[in-house]
């Protein structure tokens, strides 16, 4: 996500409606889940662990 290449971690949600509850604003790396419709996303250890706190991730790369 953020381009780093080291340390890569695969982050998985149940189900991509966990990410688009009512209220919510989905932050840059759920958006990129969403928007591929995968229910996985490659992440460093670091936006890893932002991910599993709801901080958003470090820069997104395009």
């Amino acid at each position: 996500m953020c381009g780093s290449k080291g340390n890569v971690q695969v982050h998985h949600v149940r189900a991509l409606a966990d990410l688009a509850h009512a209220g919510w604003q989905p932050l840059d790396w759920a958006r990129v889940m969403l928007h591929r419709r995968r229910k996985t996303v490659m992440a460093c250890d670091v936006c890893h662990d932002r991910i599993h706190s709801e901080q958003p991730a470090r820069s997104l790369t395009p």
